[in-house]
C-alpha cells in the first residue's frame, strides 16, 4: 500500500486519534479529577509538524499536534508533540500529578491491543526504555531524524522495540520549544505488521 496516499494517511489518522489524546492525558497524569479538553491537529507535511506549537488557551483547552510518517519500507510511525507535565503545571498551578508514561509504555499497550484481536499467534516482544534526547532546541531535529528501532533475536524468537522521546524544560529560551513532550509511537498498522512478520501461528 502506498503510505503517501491521502486515503491511507486519513485511515491511519483515524486509528491513531484516540491514542494521541489518551497519550497526552497520560503525560499530564493528574491525580485529582480534572476534566481535560484535548484536541489534536493533524499535519500532512512533516515540516509543518516540526514547527507546530502545542498550546493551552485561555479556556484551559489543550491543543496538541501529530503526524504519521512512513519509516522507509516499514509502515507509518506516529509522531506526537504534546504539552509536557512542566508546561501543564505552569498553566494550571498547584495540581497533584503522577509519573509520566513513556513511549515504551504506550507501545506496549498498542502491541497488546493488536495482539488481543488475533488468535493462535505466538508473539514475544520487549519494549526497551526510550532513547531520550537532550533538552536543547537543537535536540528536536535529532529526535525528528531518529527511527523507531525494531530488532529481532532469531535465536530466542523475541522482538525488541525502542522509541525516542524528548522532554523540553518550560524555561527553554525559545518559546516554541518550551515545556513540550515529544514521542514517536507505533501505529496500530505498524503493530499488526510486526505481529504478522515475527509472530508464529500455533497449531
Amino acid at each position: 500500500m502506498n503510505h503517501y496516499t491521502q486515503y491511507h494517511r486519513i485511515k491511519i489518522q483515524e486509528q491513531c486519534e484516540p491514542i494521541v489524546c489518551k497519550t497526552q492525558a497520560n503525560i499530564i497524569n493528574t491525580q485529582d479529577f480534572i476534566p481535560l479538553n484535548i484536541t489534536n491537529t493533524w499535519h500532512e507535511n512533516p515540516i509543518e509538524f516540526q514547527f507546530s506549537k502545542p498550546c493551552i488557551n485561555s479556556n484551559k483547552d489543550i491543543n496538541i499536534h501529530s503526524c504519521v510518517i512512513p519509516q522507509w519500507e516499514d509502515p507509518c510511525v506516529l509522531h506526537v508533540k504534546m504539552i509536557g507535565q512542566e508546561g501543564f503545571l505552569k498553566e494550571f498551578g498547584n495540581v497533584s500529578v503522577g509519573a509520566q508514561l513513556s513511549a515504551k509504555d504506550i507501545n506496549k499497550r498498542i502491541l497488546r491491543d493488536s495482539l488481543e484481536k488475533k488468535t493462535n499467534i505466538d508473539f514475544r516482544f520487549q519494549c526497551l526504555p526510550d532513547k531520550v534526547f537532550g533538552t536543547k532546541p537543537t535536540s528536536v531535529f535529532k529526535w525528528f531524524k531518529e527511527k523507531v528501532s525494531t530488532e529481532y533475536d532469531s535465536k530466542d524468537k523475541i522482538l525488541y522495540i525502542r522509541s525516542s522521546s524528548l522532554i523540553t524544560s518550560k524555561d527553554v529560551p525559545i518559546e516554541r520549544y518550551a515545556g513540550l513532550h515529544y514521542m514517536k509511537l507505533l501505529t496500530p498498522e505498524f503493530a499488526d505488521y510486526l505481529i504478522e512478520k515475527y509472530g508464529t501461528k500455533n497449531n
